[in-house]
């Protein structure tokens, strides 16, 4: 059976784009620093590339990442390397944003979420739900279930958060 929470802060109504049967991993982190650094670097594409060891690079069309904006990565996610195209499809600054793909390989929507604890400290949570070959479902649901889900959150717990942590702190530290 696929993952779904039913947290009320995980209804983002008008968002979701992946229906149906999905994984989902989740991971959160408390940063000493401000939202709003922790914001501005956890939407801020050249930081994908320090914060995630797989990115290589990001492509971005704006300056800044705003509802409606679309950037490409290039990356090595799994097996392959690729060009993952992602469209923002909420921002909500310093709260949430929700990023969205879709390809041949998997299909996917992260959810970036911060929440200032006090005037120093936020948390930040990533939440993905993703579907692994969307145009193979019998093979996708195996992979998903067996290999990606795992993986996924090993990244999230061990790399992806870890490093954003990291990047925003030493941020703060340098404003201070």
């Amino acid at each position: 059976m696929a993952t779904r929470t039913t947290e009320g802060s995980d209804r983002d109504t008008g968002t979701r784009r992946l229906a149906g049967d999905y994984q989902e991993v989740r991971s959160s982190v408390v940063v000493a620093a401000p939202v709003d650094v922790v914001w501005a670097v956890v939407n801020d594409p050249s930081a994908f590339v320090e914060a995630i060891d797989w990115v290589f690079e990001v492509w971005v069309e704006d300056d800044e990442l705003r509802e409606g904006s679309v950037y490409l990565e290039r990356a090595k996610p799994g097996l392959r390397s690729g060009t993952y195209r992602w469209e923002v499809t909420a921002f909500d600054p310093p709260k949430r944003s929700v990023h969205y793909h879709r390809s041949d390989e998997f299909e996917a929507e992260l959810h970036v979420r911060c929440e200032a604890l006090d005037d120093e400290t936020t948390r930040y949570t990533q939440v993905l739900r993703f579907r692994a070959l969307p145009a193979f479902r019998p093979l996708g649901y195996v992979l998903e279930r067996t290999v990606m889900k795992r993986n996924m959150q090993g990244d999230f717990d061990t790399m992806i958060l870890p490093n954003f942590k990291h990047i925003a702190e030493r941020g703060a530290a340098a404003a201070a």
